[in-house]
């Protein structure tokens, strides 16, 4: 289920927003990118809130996966 849903997270979305190779045409409304490709402003907001949805997703089931190993009694005796 996690691999479904962050692979939903477009490839090239993710690299382009790492390596910060959009900018904004005013006249078309459109973000360019560095490889001559384009997308639409309000496509590019929702494939990035995608993203930052799949990030939180993810990092709450780590922050719950490392509560119930703690809880468990998985930490070190001294």
């Amino acid at each position: 289920m996690l691999k479904n849903f962050i692979g939903k997270v477009s490839r090239p979305m993710r690299n382009n927003i790492g390596h910060f190779s959009g900018e904004y045409d005013y006249h078309s409304g459109n973000i360019v990118f560095e490889d001559g490709s384009n997308q639409n402003y309000i496509e590019f907001l929702g494939s990035f809130l995608w993203a930052v949805k799949s990030i939180w997703f993810l990092l709450t089931v780590i922050e719950k996966a490392e509560i119930d190993f703690r809880r468990h009694g998985h930490h070190s005796k001294g």
